[in-house]
């Protein structure tokens, strides 16, 4: 169930040229599934750990908890700027603007050794970091000012990690560190058979939304239709007790901070609830900044999708990730909402799939850039789209 702070106003960190809506994308696997947990670990790995400890390491990242989604499988964390998903065992944090994610990082290790028992002498089973090209890259801080720097940064912790620049060099690109291991050296006993390892996540940046599509994600504009969907949405997201059990949600629900409200609202009025939640079992948190921006988490099961959103028209941008199996269905339904000038899509999956991403044909865009990568034990599919 979702826990929300108390009503106050939250303002995301501007440069002075706009908003960095491009994301840092940091994924840290200590090993391949909740099964594979060390047998010296807690029995919910990194869920054990409570949301004050997660707050030290994000005072470093420069980001504030908004609400926490405690499901079974998944804590998901809305954030100021992003999101953080906390599986038993692995973490996934996506910070935007002039977050310092990288920061948080020996922090992040020390709390899974330290709260959750993870082995002190072994380094993660897997370690991605990914991220688009900024807007605004002069408003960055340190470690994240260069590529080249974040590079170094990541060669601090890990030995023998691999960095890549995908797409062309003077337009829209994406940069990626991988660190792995194999996974005998960090379980205790027995290895996991590799061969039947699945993972799949899908990223869509949209960047150059249309305007009149930004508009829905002001917030002046969802408050001329929120007398007649509140009494829907107050309906909407109350849990009834069948399906706090069947999601393991914990906490009280409070929808009742005005960015929440607003939230919940814009979630339904431009469809994003539609496409996130597939089941009745799937529970959604939104949040609405002040005065324009939206963020917003789905989770059901071991299922996540993310939603980030900076609707303003000098800078604006849009992120759907999700690591629902077959989401590149979803693409256009997702396009459709935001309707941008341009987009970069990325599949990074154990199992390639050319047959719905390879031979993609999306109404009114065409494809700018296909390339393939095969790494370790991941395909890699990049694609840059521009609308006719």
């Amino acid at each position: 169930m979702t826990q929300t702070e108390p009503t106050k106003t939250i303002v995301q960190d501007w440069s002075e040229t706009g908003f960095e809506g491009p994301e840092k994308l940091l994924e840290v696997w200590f090993c391949a599934s909740p099964d594979d947990l060390p047998s010296a670990c807690k029995p919910q790995g990194l869920k054990v750990v409570p949301r004050d400890v997660w707050e030290t390491m994000l005072d470093q990242v420069q980001c504030k908890v908004l609400s926490v989604i405690n499901a079974i499988d998944i804590d998901a964390y809305l954030l100021s700027e992003s999101s953080m998903f906390v599986f038993p065992h692995k973490l996934i944090l996506k910070t935007c603007g002039t977050t310092t994610l990288l920061a948080g990082l020996q922090a992040l290790l020390d709390i899974a050794r330290d709260h959750a028992a993870f082995p002190q002498d072994t380094q993660p089973w897997r370690v991605f970091y990914s991220r688009k090209n900024y807007m605004f890259p002069d408003a960055q801080k340190a470690p994240h000012k260069t590529w080249q720097d974040e590079m170094n940064y990541l060669d601090r912790f890990f030995d023998g990690g691999s960095a890549y620049q995908i797409g062309p060099m003077n337009g829209d690109h994406w940069f990626l560190y991988m660190f792995s291991q194999a996974q005998q050296q960090v379980l205790e006993s027995g290895a996991a058979n590799e061969d039947d390892f699945e993972d799949e996540t899908l990223e869509v940046l949209m960047t150059e939304l249309d305007v009149n599509k930004a508009q829905q994600f002001y917030k002046s504009t969802i408050a001329a239709t929120e007398e007649d969907m509140m009494a829907d949405m107050m309906q909407s997201t109350t849990l009834t007790k069948h399906e706090e059990q069947h999601n393991g949600a914990n906490g009280a629900h409070d929808d009742s901070s005005v960015g929440h409200v607003y939230g919940t609202i814009c979630s339904k009025q431009s469809g994003l609830q539609k496409i996130c939640c597939r089941r009745p079992s799937s529970v959604m948190d939104s949040f609405v900044f002040d005065p324009l921006g939206y963020s917003a988490n789905m989770v059901d099961g071991t299922s996540y999708a993310t939603i980030h959103i900076t609707p303003e028209q000098e800078c604006s941008y849009a992120s759907f990730e999700t690591n629902m199996t077959g989401a590149v269905k979803d693409l256009s339904r997702v396009l459709d909402v935001f309707l941008p000038g341009k987009f970069t899509m990325t599949r990074f999956a154990t199992q390639r799939d050319d047959a719905k991403t390879t031979k993609l044909k999306i109404e009114g865009y065409r494809r700018c850039d296909l390339i393939h990568y095969e790494l370790d034990g991941y395909f890699l599919e990049f694609q840059n789209w521009k609308k006719l």
